[in-house]
């Protein structure tokens, strides 16, 4: 099999996500097996040498938030999942998001270039989002100057900024009831690009449908995921999530 060919199966794989029994049957020149095999190789390129390349931890210069209360916010935390077959639903598998209830999750992190700086290593879907951040790795990226944002999953002592929780609408509140409230809009506001992110991801077939090869072979899943998100930052060059904001290069 030609490189050229590895490389536009391996593609159709991850776009489209279709069984290697149904690739054999339409390259019918290959057989099952060998169509596997050149995909996985693929994906170990791929992860060796491009996602190096187009994942990097956030850089002292990139971009701040200018929202009047996110001072210093440099990042934005936010998790996703793969699901599995609906058979998995209870016990470790268990996430409720998933429209099988059952799930793998991965944690990925962008910068307000709307560039991923972050890939988590993928965890069982009922792992809880603090004890995923504590393993990702981004909490290393964080300091006083690189701040981080993120859902109602991260409240803790992290130093990670999320929404407060609810407090009872009393009269000595309303001031302060008012100031979060314009607080947790910027929150959101500036939390969008993490949602229009992972939606890119979950273009990707094989990231937004049932997992249909071994799902306890995380080695291999943690590179097709890895994979995906270098090639999501590859086209977030030339096709930003903002369309009046210019290219990473250009910021």
């Amino acid at each position: 099999m030609s490189t050229h060919n590895m490389l536009a199966i391996t593609l159709h794989w991850l776009r489209q996500t279709p069984s290697f029994h149904s690739l054999a049957a339409h390259y019918h020149s290959f057989a099952r097996s060998t169509i596997q095999s050149a995909v996985y190789h693929v994906i170990d390129i791929l992860d060796s040498h491009l996602v190096p390349l187009l994942i990097q931890p956030i850089q002292p210069s990139a971009p701040s938030s200018r929202r009047s209360s996110l001072q210093n916010v440099k990042l934005i935390i936010d998790s996703t999942f793969i699901p599995l077959p609906a058979a998995e639903k209870r016990g470790k598998y268990y996430h409720k998001k998933s429209p099988t209830k059952a799930a793998l999750k991965v944690e990925i992190d962008c910068d307000l270039r709307h560039r991923i700086v972050n890939v988590s290593k993928v965890v069982n879907g009922a792992v809880h989002d603090m004890k995923l951040v504590r393993q990702s790795g981004i909490l290393q990226q964080m300091n006083n100057e690189t701040k981080a944002i993120g859902d109602k999953g991260y409240i803790g002592q992290l130093g990670i900024i999320t929404p407060a929780r609810k407090k009872r609408k009393v009269s000595r509140e309303v001031a302060m009831l008012q100031d979060e409230k314009a607080r947790t809009h910027e929150l959101q506001s500036e939390r969008a690009a993490i949602e229009n992110i992972n939606s890119r991801v979950k273009q990707w077939h094989v990231i937004r449908y049932i997992w249909q090869q071994e799902y306890s072979d995380y080695t291999f899943i943690n590179k097709v995921v890895r994979a995906v998100c270098a090639l999501v930052n590859l086209t977030l060059e030339t096709h930003p999530i903002r369309v009046d904001r210019l290219p990473l290069a250009g910021r």
